[in-house]
This record gives structure tokens, C-alpha cells and sequence, in this order.
């Protein structure tokens, strides 16, 4: 330690301040080279894995994909970040399902060395902690399982660990390191609302250590919060200007009006959240959460130019705990999915390696690594699995297999009448909107009650449609011939054998040829 603490001095820096690339030691630049070399290894190995599965958009990313097409400030389910990222690679590289969850690769390359930079600042003597943290969260079956798919999560994590890294930066130096955070959260927010949970944990964490209170006062972390409400601001536009459809989903889809599952659904949650970070990575967390909290303050008077010191571990704890606190609230009042404690685990993976390291066990850092990379495998080969243990099972990836083929059937079928594409269902309306060509590119919605449940009802109802005379081509998993018959003057059943996947099986579906659409009876 007295060797590398004599080495920054001689860079002109105090241990205290940031560790950063052009002012480290060679050793430490290689490090960082090194972990950017094996994350881009891991990166193409994903994208081997994911190849070789043969898996196509699950429909929440097809739906993201046909959002991309009209960029927007918002849309129906979530903030406009995840279709402008979309757009961008679809502009680099076309029309594929490779393009679309290319953000997504990016983000998940990217953010284990945000981790990495993390835990270099909190410990500049032990760039140990720095790289098992970044192990761990590489590792951890949530991260692999969900570098498969396009989702707001993974540029959620992406912003998050920007802005706490950029955070602890910001205390530390200040100046410009404070419109950098407020950029941070600004596109955190556009990711995802939940993004702000950071606040509630800077808040946290600047007040419960004394030493670190004076930062309220200045005017750095409010410049900050201004410039992420600026950003958020045409967001906000949007939903007041569509009567607050984003806000509504949000509150829907978290079921917040209805009685959950109370313990039982809390204890489901918890079990997951083991599950998906890994058993030996989570008691380590935990073990660690509980260490922070005991560990002492240190004194506040600080000496001019010196760095602000920060505990690492209060620190951590204040962006790690109350997320996964809101959370478990949620779980047992109504219910919440496994991934939605994600951005936790930025912060968890450094609680858990320094407790890891604390016990000097290299066999229990070895079982911690290997229990995440298997559950990570197992979440890539259940099914090779099965198939080599003698079991016909369809794991839910049977679900994300079979649009592109139904797509191109669409597609012909839409072309041959030159018809107008016309579906009933938000998930049949995605796949197709981004797998059948330009039938898809111009679909309709049959609505007939005037719901506007999705981004479909809101934009592409066939009530709105321009010219409503000419064929149109009516696909639905539902028997549809009496709506139709009153709302086209001519409705003629097709029989052609299409089907769609619909969870662990496969539903047919009926096709009707139609024409002149007058209105809905």
C-alpha cells in the first residue's frame, strides 16, 4: 500500500482524489486494458450464444423497433430513450434483430467498466475490490440473461453507474464533473423513471455522512438537478399533451391499485433477487450492508485542496439498499418482476467483493464467481440441456422463436391482395410491425371499443385511417367475422394455416380478406 500511495504522490496526486487513466501508473492503465479486452471477448461470445439459439425480438423489443421508426419524446409504456437508441443503430447498420439489441450489447460491454472505474475511486489502494466487483456484476446471471434482449434495463444500468461514478467525481472535484452528473440522470430518466431513486440515495447519502453534508449547500448538486429536469422536461411535455399514457402504464403495470401477494409475493421477489445476482455475491452484499452501516464516520474538517474522503462502503450501501428497499415494498403491497431492483447491483457488486475479499478466502471468491457463471450458463443452455437429458420441455425461449417466418407469410399474403395489414393484439401488432416488411411498416389496429392501452391504440387505429375504401387483411387469434361483417362491405374468410407463439405453445390464427372499411358497428 505505502508502495502505491509514494507512486500517485509522484504523480502529483493525493490517494485521497480519483484514480484516472492519464494520471496512473502503467500497471493500472494495463488493467484497465485488460478489462476492457476480456468485456469485449465476453461481448462476442454472447453474441455467438445468442446466434446459435436462434431466437428472434421478443415483442417488447419488436415494439421498441417500430417505435424507433417515428422517433418521438415519448411513447405509450416507456420514455423515449430505448427508441432513440434503436433508431441510432438501425441508422448504422439496417433492419435486423442483431441492430436493434446492438445498444443493448454496447450497454452491457460498457457499464461492468463503469463498475470497474467505481470501485477504483473508492479504493485507490485495492484495485482488487475494483475488479472482483466488476467480476461479479459481468457474471451475474441477470447481466448475461438480459445482454440476450433490447431492454430499458440495460441502458437504465448504463446511466445509473455513469452517474454514480460521475457522483463521487463530482464530490470529490466538483466543477464540471456537476453538469456532467445532471446529463447522467437526465438520460437515466429518459431510460427509465425509476432512475429516480438515484436522487433518494444522493440525498442519503450526503446527509448521513456528516462529512459530506456541505456538498447540500453548494451549488453544483442543484445545477445538477436543474439540467436533468431540463432534460426530462419534453418528456414530461409529451405525456401532459397524450393525457399521461406513460404514467398511467407505469401505475398499471405495477398494479399499485390492487392487494398483492403480501409476504408470500415479498419472499418470491427476495428469491429471485438471490437467484439473479447470485446466492454467494448476495449474502456477500448483504454481509457487506451491514458492515458500512457500522463502520465509523470519519472527521469532517477537511484542509484546503484536500479531496473530500468518502466512505466507500456507507456510500455504496445508501445507492444499493434503498433501491431494492423500494422495491421489496412494492413486491409484498402489489407485485414487481425480478429485474426491477436491477440498478441495485452497481453498487452491490463492490459491496460484495470487499466483503469477499475481507475474508481472504479464495475458495469462497472462486464458489461466489463460479455459482454466478453457471447460473448464467444454465441460463443459456436449459434447453440444450433438456434435449441432452431425454426431455422434449419448450423453455421460454420458445416464445422469441417463429416471427420472422410468420412475418415473411404476412407479408406475401398482405402483398398479393395488395391489402392493408389490420391486427387486434398488441403483441402480434410489434412482431409484425418490425418482421413483415412494409405490410408491417403501415399495419392498422381494429379497436372497436377505443381503448388506447398501447402505442398501437394511440397511433395507428383503423378508425383514423385516411382512405378506408380497397382491401384490407384482418389477422386475430379471435373469431372476428360478425365485428367485420358490419364494419366492411365485404368480408371474405381466407384458408391459409398461420400461427403465432403465445407462451409455451403455439396458437392459430384466423385471416379474413375485407374491404372498404366504413366504421366500427
Amino acid at each position: 500500500m505505502r508502495r502505491y500511495t509514494d507512486t500517485l504522490r509522484r504523480c502529483g496526486r493525493d490517494p485521497l482524489h480519483p484514480v484516472s487513466l492519464t494520471t496512473t501508473p502503467p500497471t493500472v492503465r494495463y488493467g484497465w486494458t485488460l478489462l476492457a479486452v476480456l468485456l469485449l471477448g465476453l461481448t462476442v461470445l454472447r453474441l455467438v450464444v445468442r446466434s446459435n439459439l436462434d431466437i428472434d425480438l421478443h415483442y417488447d423489443e419488436a415494439q421498441y423497433a417500430v417505435w424507433s421508426m417515428q422517433p418521438d419524446w415519448g411513447y405509450y409504456s416507456k420514455p423515449p430513450l430505448i427508441a432513440w437508441a434503436i433508431a441510432a443503430a438501425r441508422g448504422v447498420c439496417g433492419d435486423s434483430a442483431f441492430c436493434v439489441r446492438l445498444p443493448s450489447a454496447i450497454a452491457f460491454t460498457v457499464t461492468p467498466l463503469l463498475v470497474f472505474a467505481l470501485g477504483r475511486e473508492l479504493w485507490p489502494y485495492r484495485p482488487s475490490v475494483a475488479w472482483l466487483g466488476a467480476g461479479l456484476f459481468t457474471l451475474a446471471p441477470l447481466t448475461n440473461f438480459y445482454a440476450l434482449f433490447m431492454t430499458t434495463d440495460s441502458l437504465l444500468l448504463l446511466c445509473w453507474s455513469a452517474a454514480l461514478l460521475v457522483l463521487v467525481r463530482a464530490i470529490r472535484l466538483g466543477g464540471g464533473w456537476w453538469p456532467l452528473l445532471g446529463i447522467a440522470l437526465g438520460f437515466g430518466l429518459l431510460a427509465k423513471y425509476t432512475m429516480g431513486i438515484f436522487a433518494v440515495s444522493s440525498v442519503m447519502a450526503l446527509w448521513l455522512m456528516p462529512q459530506l453534508r456541505r456538498v447540500l449547500v453548494m451549488p453544483g448538486p442543484w445545477m445538477a438537478l436543474f439540467i436533468a429536469v431540463l432534460m426530462f422536461a419534453p418528456n414530461l411535455w409529451w405525456n401532459a399533451v397524450h393525457d399521461f399514457p406513460t404514467w398511467h402504464h407505469t401505475a398499471e403495470i405495477a398494479q399499485i391499485d390492487r392487494a398483492g401477494n403480501g409476504l408470500g409475493g415479498l419472499f418470491e421477489f427476495i428469491g429471485a433477487q438471490i437467484v439473479i445476482f447470485g446466492p454467494l455475491a448476495f449474502a456477500a452484499a448483504a454481509y457487506s450492508v451491514r458492515r458500512g452501516l457500522q463502520a465509523p464516520v470519519a472527521p469532517t474538517d477537511i484542509g484546503p485542496g484536500q479531496a473530500m474522503p468518502i466512505p466507500a462502503l456507507r456510500f455504496l450501501v445508501c445507492f444499493a439498499v434503498p433501491f431494492l428497499a423500494i422495491i421489496c415494498v412494492q413486491a409484498g403491497l402489489s407485485r414487481a418482476f425480478a429485474n426491477w431492483a436491477a440498478p441495485a447491483y452497481v453498487a452491490g457488486s463492490l459491496l460484495a467483493a470487499s466483503a469477499l475479499l475481507a475474508t481472504r478466502l479464495r475458495w469462497l471468491i472462486a464458489a461466489a464467481l463460479g455459482t454466478s457463471l453457471l447460473l448464467s450458463a444454465l441460463a443459456y443452455g436449459h434447453e440444450a440441456l433438456a434435449r441432452a437429458a431425454g426431455l422434449n420441455w419448450e423453455g421460454p425461449l420458445h416464445e422469441v422463436r417463429g416471427w420472422s417466418k410468420l412475418g415473411r407469410q404476412v407479408d406475401a399474403l398482405a402483398q398479393q391482395h395488395h391489402a392493408t395489414l389490420v391486427l387486434d393484439d398488441r403483441k402480434l401488432a410489434s412482431e409484425m410491425g418490425f418482421y413483415a416488411g412494409t405490410s408491417g411498416r403501415t399495419l392498422r389496429i381494429w379497436n372497436p371499443t377505443g381503448a388506447r392501452q398501447n402505442q398501437f391504440q394511440m397511433t395507428r387505429d383503423l378508425r383514423d385511417l385516411p382512405k378506408r375504401d380497397g382491401a384490407f387483411l384482418v389477422i386475430s387469434r379471435r373469431e372476428l367475422q360478425p365485428a367485420l361483417s358490419a364494419a366492411f362491405a365485404e368480408v371474405t374468410p381466407l384458408p391459409v394455416e398461420l400461427s403465432m407463439s403465445s407462451g409455451h405453445r403455439t396458437t392459430p390464427l384466423r385471416v379474413w380478406l375485407a374491404r372498404d372499411f366504413s366504421a366500427y358497428r
